[in-house]
């Protein structure tokens, strides 16, 4: 019967096959060669039903793309999960409040030398004013300003806590504004940062008090005393505002709601990390547009900021990866020849790995598992993956055509040797990466989980996607037809006046 046949012609390309091995990895593995032969088969038999089942099968993953959900907070993602810390904050925060959200700029002389002049104040001034009173996000169709989301000593308070200003010196308590008016000089300004006082009478007081304000001289870096001990001048100043973290459990978006411009976006995102962003933004602008100084920004949020933009950086690499690794595939798979060129097959493979990228993001979209700076990495480590099973496939293929058969035989055999190779690698990297998954750090914890699940991805799409594929182009050799791409394989052909290259045509 058919399946005699089938065996008898396995048997007959590898005599050891004959051969019983008793020991119970072997038994193990000739179990798996069988199984994998016979989807091999079922493959070549069907490779339409196989190729738009994983493509269904993927859509359906993918669908969790909408859901997946990031976190780029330093603490939530690098604090092992079971450290004392994390309780000792819950209970500080319990008793004490959660602290504050720091936003400290630096503000140097454009070109460098001395800060401390009337000219470079005044835009220090327009900054404090321009961005802490006027910069506002929308969320939920609500605007916020820095007014909006400072941190206060108590929730009905009107003042926001001062975390240190430089123009502190200048700061009228009576009207409780800054008067810079009164700055009508550098030594005006060189004056009032050198008393370092703050006068004022209470109503109803007889006396004048004056409050001592000193220690801002700490805002000042590289300063220079002169034989007096006065400061003449200095290198850098120090601008701190203090933003409240009632809403930190509240986590950032890229689709956050606003009913004109986003209107299916989700509502609830952390109106902070919104305005951080902004002020980021903004600080650049700020920077190309002012004249005597320029600000350096680290807001709460600009550690985890830089690790997201060092990483997403490399999409770009990503994509230019994924090129060189399609040439490549068409130039180790094929021949310089119009049928036995595998440019299509080359393309299937790399499509198959993109594939299991996808629906890597879309299941761990549908677990509730957050994107991080880690797992924009997997992208690489897939391809590698992937790319390497679609030659051990290829290549068993290629043993298989030398000894015969039909096209059912030859991909049979190709999953029942190359097969059984890569499912015990896939295995043994998922489980690997199954185990990392016990990490106290959730960082590395979220990146197991995404590369778990996307190398057992990466290796169903090789053996169904892919194989489908060249099971199709195994068809198109037969039946002696161009590959996808055959216009780009050239061939040396002789003439009345001499060779010339040409495209090539089948004979």
């Amino acid at each position: 019967n058919g399946g005699d046949s089938h065996t008898r012609w396995r048997d007959s390309l590898d005599p050891r096959a004959a051969m019983i091995d008793c020991t119970c990895a072997g038994f193990f593995e000739n179990k798996l060669s069988e199984g994998l032969e016979k989807w091999g088969r079922f493959v070549a038999r069907r490779p339409a039903t196989v190729f738009i089942g994983s493509l269904v099968f993927a859509a359906i993953c993918m669908g969790g793309i909408s859901m997946t959900t990031s976190e780029t907070e330093t603490k939530n993602l690098w604090t092992p999960s079971n450290a004392a810390v994390l309780g000792d904050a819950d209970l500080y925060a319990e008793m004490f409040g959660s602290g504050f959200r720091i936003e400290t700029m630096y503000f140097k002389k454009k070109g460098g030398g001395n800060v401390l002049t009337k000219d470079a104040f005044n835009e220090i001034y327009e900054f404090d004013t321009k961005f802490r009173r006027d910069l506002t996000v929308i969320v939920d169709d609500v605007p916020w300003n820095f007014t909006s989301i400072c941190a206060k000593a108590r929730p009905t308070d009107a003042f926001c806590l001062a975390g240190g200003s430089p123009l502190e010196f200048f700061y009228n308590i009576t009207s409780h504004r800054i008067e810079m008016d009164a700055i009508t000089s550098d030594a005006a300004l060189l004056s009032a940062i050198n008393t370092a006082e703050i006068t004022f009478k209470p109503d109803g007081a007889k006396e004048t008090f004056t409050l001592d304000i000193a220690d801002r001289h700490d805002l000042l870096a590289g300063k220079v005393r002169d034989a007096a001990g006065k400061i003449t001048s200095a290198e850098t100043v120090k601008m701190t505002w203090f933003a409240s973290r009632d809403w930190d459990e509240n986590k950032e978006d890229s689709r956050c709601y606003n009913s004109e411009t986003a209107p299916t976006g989700t509502k609830g995102c952390n109106p902070v990390l919104l305005w951080e962003m902004e002020l980021f933004a903004k600080v650049q602008e700020w920077n190309e547009q002012s004249t005597h100084v320029e600000c350096l920004i680290q807001a709460e949020n600009s550690i985890s900021e830089a690790l997201g933009a060092v990483i997403g950086g490399d999409v770009i690499l990503l994509n230019s990866g994924f090129g060189i690794i399609i040439i490549y595939c068409i130039v180790v798979l094929g021949k310089f020849h119009p049928v036995l060129s595998r440019s299509a097959v080359a393309f299937a493979g790399v499509a198959s790995v993109g594939l299991s990228i996808g629906c890597t993001y879309g299941l761990n979209g549908y677990f509730g598992v957050p994107q991080t700076p880690v797992t924009s990495v997997l992208p690489f480590i897939l391809l590698g993956i992937g790319v390497d099973d679609m030659f051990v496939l290829a290549g068993a293929l290629e043993r298989a055509k030398k000894r015969g058969g039909t096209i059912e035989d030859r991909i049979g055999s190709m999953m029942g040797s190359a097969g059984c190779s890569i499912t015990m690698t896939s295995l043994t990297d998922a489980l690997a990466f199954a185990l990392g998954t016990t990490t106290s750090f959730p960082a590395l914890r979220y990146f197991c989980i995404y590369a778990a699940i996307g190398i057992i991805l990466d290796f169903a799409f090789q053996i169904s996607t892919f194989a489908a594929a060249i099971t199709w182009d195994e068809q198109r050799v037969e039946g002696q037809k161009r590959d996808c791409f055959c216009c780009v394989v050239c061939c040396y052909k002789d003439g009345p006046n001499g060779s010339r290259l040409t495209c090539c045509r089948i004979k």
